[in-house]
């Protein structure tokens, strides 16, 4: 910027800071004109002065800082800055200097590390960056983050700013000093994790992050320092300073790949340095010691790179370190923190810090390879006597299988049958022992035994060991296939179930509840897969005959009536599976009683009987009564509390109470994560759910993570033709359209679209097409995307029993599509029978009633009706204030929308300013190019339009 234009915007800057701000865009828009680049250097200067809320750039007038960027260096440590006495020279970076200074105006005494720009930065891209610093510090308020206590401006036009003075020694040298050992010092690292996740949370990346700019005070506190070239995670990068290509604006062996490379600036990239932090406690040396020459060559070379392992570089470090300490889980942590491409490291400094308290507390590390040995083994460790003895209980119940309820029923006369009984029940038991025995190591040629080479092995063994008795074959079939069931691995169960049903075993009453069991077990099976017809039918069978040779109030009995329902529930025929629960937990509560699992169980499933009815007070109401009732009886971390906690949030999420959903599915993903590993079926599920409740939050690139996991591995245990494919790809597709990657987004919906059509539930698709639908908006298509939610309201009304939930979601985007084609009638009718629906269900403060109130108050605005258009804004303000976070691109929308309605209603520069906001707030979230924000400049420029 040459002298003259700077000195214009010198002048029009302090011009604006003297008027009333609601008066400052009207201003800036006339005084600009067309030069649009000036008006965003004003803009960004105003939002820089007005963000810091202590007032500390009030001083910084226009003409200082013309002064300031004009005037040559002048030598000389200053005596006093401010209100402070300088006292020494106590660091110097590549903008400023930092002195150790004390109060000096007889108020009070105080000690503070001043920070001063440097003389001779004269460029207006540092002056920037150094005041963008103040206003990071201006809003951080952790104990772990020096505190801003004053600032100013120098006569001569230096900015300068003061924080609260650490005593502490930089965290690597308190580690020596104090001779910490290898868990004292990973504390440390989770501590400052932490303070780097409040500093994500408040969308800053620190970028510089290293062990001189981390200290550690006399109480053992952390103390994160120097942000002096963090990024604003909103930021759309305009000062270019992550694109250098000397490393300049990193320390080189601390910095991420992507501040060489000129990548995307995320959470990652702290990450990355906090990895090499980790390294540098543990090994004693970097990963990557920066040679010298160039960098960048250095760099990419990294990118694709596998890790060095810390334990070996531990060794040669220094010998008589102890390497083996760190080898395993604390290689793959280190080595998974510093993955040269940022997908492949952690998410978060929270997720970091999360394996490194799970490494702590002796719980399976999420980074490691996922398998069964590894679980069982941490499993062992932790609770070796409580796994000693469940699993003797486990082989209790394979062995009695089947077997319970006719020797409960065996009379005192038919001592011949009781004996008979005991002795097969003595040949399951043997066999169960002998498939044990028999894992002979060189058998299996050096690969591990799996639970699923293992099972494979008792089938082989029931097929061609045992005699010819088919009951036996039954009951041990039955068992193996319900083991299989239990690990996740579905198409195995279902074809040994089918093996123990082919079977032709007698009318012995023994016999015929072993064909129960089975047609139990395949019902259930049946149901994982989504095969619910079928299931229903087996449930059917399996109850008539345990009613007929069971009884009525027998705990069978019980287990076919609650799985009937499950299967009814999941073909939404709702009220008779709600009787079926009924009939259970009237059996259970009677013979087990009311805080028993069992019953706890089919607690849950009636409550989620409701929810899909629609009965969202009663949902609640039953499933935190289950919930309650496990917290009580010490059973927190069963494996019910995933799929009930799941399901509460499903219901609370419809209530409108996406944080309280939140917290559920996180906790619910956890668990499951613990249980069953990451590969599991239930774990994907609640992965999926968690994404999704992240996507309604706003958090997109966390939830895009998450489903591109599911899919890869969906992909890799199904197949492309599976059902639960399309469904990731056309979640992943609705993401992906949030992040502004819309052509990607398009591909996923047109792949997920084939297969649905070929493979899938007749919902799936309806699914799908709402989210494709919103797609084809962004990329200008409105009737592509009328088509699309067409057939999707036209298939879920052809539904014998139509989904509410599904048909609101229908309703509201046909409203928004017919909206941009400016058919405002048919728009108004689909939204107001989406508002009707909403009323009825008693939802009417969920989001998306306030998006449907969103979309009416813009029909209202187009065609004029300022009145009705306030009092639908109004409703919007009022439900997403409550519901939704500050920074969702939702509350930056609704902004633009009020400030239209405040210019269209006379009050021009006040409504343009508040366009103007919310036209800022989509920049810092979304990016200048984003779909959204080039949509709300447009509405901007149409307003200005109208108006002139």
């Amino acid at each position: 910027m040459d002298e003259a234009r700077w000195e214009r915007v010198g002048t029009l800057f302090s011009r604006a800071l003297a008027l009333e701000p609601e008066r400052r865009a009207g201003f800036l828009t006339e005084a600009c004109g067309e030069d649009s680049e000036m008006r965003r250097e004003l803009d960004s200067m105003l939002a820089a002065h007005d963000e810091l809320d202590s007032g500390f750039l009030a001083d910084l007038e226009a003409e200082a800082v013309v002064d300031l960027l004009q005037s040559p260096a002048s030598g000389g440590v200053p005596e006093r800055i401010g209100p402070w006495r300088v006292q020494a020279e106590i660091g110097r970076g590549g903008m400023g200097v930092v002195y150790e200074a004390t109060r000096d105006d007889g108020q009070f005494e105080q000690k503070v590390a001043l920070k001063l720009i440097k003389r001779g930065m004269d460029s207006d891209q540092i002056l920037q960056r150094f005041l963008r610093e103040r206003q990071i510090l201006a809003g951080m308020d952790h104990p772990g983050i020096a505190r801003l206590l004053d600032g100013g401006i120098t006569p001569e036009g230096r900015p300068w700013f003061a924080l609260e003075f650490i005593e502490g020694v930089p965290l690597t040298r308190y580690c020596e000093e104090q001779g910490l050992g290898i868990e004292q010092r990973l504390r440390l690292v989770s501590a400052v994790c932490e303070v780097v996740e409040y500093a994500h949370r408040n969308l800053v990346v620190h970028r510089d992050l290293k062990p001189s700019n981390i200290l550690v005070d006399w109480s053992g506190r952390v103390r994160l320092l120097d942000f002096g070239i963090a990024k604003l995670l909103s930021d759309d990068g305009a000062l270019d300073e992550t694109r250098t290509s000397d490393g300049r604006l990193m320390t080189p062996g601390y910095g991420a790949p992507e501040l060489v490379l000129g990548g995307p600036i995320t959470t990652a990239t702290d990450v990355y340095s906090l990895g090499v932090i980790l390294y540098e406690l543990l090994a004693g040396t970097t990963p990557h010691p920066v040679q010298s020459g160039e960098v960048t060559p250095q760099i990419l070379a990294l990118v694709d790179a596998e890790p060095p392992r810390l334990s070996a570089l531990a060794a040669e470090a220094d010998p008589s370190r102890k390497a083996t300490a760190l080898s395993g889980e604390l290689d793959t942590i280190a080595r998974k923190s510093i993955q040269g491409v940022p997908d492949r490291r952690y998410v978060s400094a929270a997720a970091l810090r999360d394996d490194l308290e799970r490494y702590l507390a002796g719980e399976p590390v999420l980074a490691c390879p996922d398998s069964l040995t590894y679980r069982v083994g941490k499993l062992v460790r932790r609770h070796r006597a409580s796994f000693v003895a469940a699993t003797l209980v486990t082989l209790s119940l394979v062995i009695g299988l089947g077997t319970a309820v006719w020797q409960a029923n065996v009379a005192a006369g038919e001592r011949d049958l009781a004996r008979q009984e005991a002795r097969q029940t003595e040949e399951v038991k043997d066999f169960i022992i002998d498939l044990f025995r028999s894992t002979d190591p060189r058998e299996l040629q050096g690969a591990e035994l799996t639970a699923e080479r293992l099972l494979d092995r008792g089938v082989e063994r029931v097929r061609t060991s045992l005699d010819a008795r088919p009951g036996l074959r039954l009951e041990l079939l039955t068992a193996i296939a319900e083991a299989a069931k239990l690990i996740g691995d579905y198409e195995n169960a279902e074809a040994v179930f089918q093996e123990a049903l082919a079977l032709e075993v007698g009318s012995e009453p023994r016999e015929r509840l072993l064909v129960a069991a089975a047609l139990n077990g395949l019902g259930e099976n049946y149901v994982l897969r989504e095969n619910d017809v079928e299931a229903i039918e087996l449930h059917r069978r399996a109850l008539a005959i345990r009613l007929e040779i069971a009884g009525v109030d027998t705990l069978e009995t019980a287990q076919s009536y609650n799985n009937l329902g499950v299967a009814l529930a999941g073909h939404r025929e709702l009220p008779e599976a709600i009787e079926m629960y009924g009939h259970a937990l009237r059996i259970q509560e009677r013979v087990l009683g009311e805080a028993d699992l069992e019953t706890l169980n089919t607690l849950g499933n009636l409550g989620f009987a409701h929810r899909l009815q629609g009965d969202y007070a009663e949902a609640e109401s039953l499933l935190r009564s289950a919930i309650d009732r496990m917290f009580r009886d010490g059973q927190d971390d069963h494996p019910s509390m995933v799929w009930f906690q799941s399901q509460l949030a499903s219901v609370v999420r419809r209530l409108g109470e996406y944080r309280e959903a939140e917290r559920l599915l996180r906790r619910s993903l956890d668990l499951a994560r613990e249980i069953w590993g990451e590969s599991h079926p239930t774990t994907r599920d609640m992965r999926n759910n968690y994404a999704m409740i992240a996507h309604a939050l706003g958090h997109d690139a966390e939830a895009v993570e998450l489903m591109r996991k599911n899919l890869a591995s969906n992909l890799e245990q199904f197949g492309k033709e599976h059902p639960y494919v399309p469904l990731n790809r056309g979640n992943l597709g609705g993401m992906l359209v949030e992040l502004g990657q819309v052509e990607e987004a398009i591909a996923e919906f047109e792949i997920a679209e084939e297969l649905h059509l070929r493979v899938s539930p007749p919902h799936y698709l309806v699914i799908a097409d709402i989210k494709h639908a919103r797609a084809r908006i962004a990329r200008g298509q409105p009737d592509h995307a009328r088509r699309l939610v067409d057939r999707a309201l036209a298939g879920e009304r052809r539904r014998e029993t139509p989904s509410r939930d599904r048909l609101l979601r229908i309703l509201t985007e046909a409203g928004a599509v017919y909206s941009v084609l400016g058919r405002w009638q048919e728009a108004t009718d689909q939204l107001e029978e989406a508002l009707a629906l909403h009323e009825e269900l008693g939802t009417a403060t969920h989001p998306l009633a306030g998006a449907a109130h969103f979309e009416l108050a813009k029909i209202h605005l187009a065609q004029d009706r300022i009145a009705e258009a306030k009092e639908q804004l109004d409703r919007v303000e009022a439900i997403w204030s409550r519901a939704l976070p500050e920074d969702h691109w939702r509350r930056a929308e609704l902004l633009v929308i009020q400030g239209e309605h405040r210019a269209r209603a006379g009050e021009r520069r006040q409504g343009l300013d508040v366009v103007d906001r919310g036209i800022a707030l989509l920049e810092r979230q979304r990016g200048r190019e984003h779909w959204r924000t080039r949509s709300a400049v447009l509405r901007r420029e149409a307003l200005v339009g109208d108006q002139s």
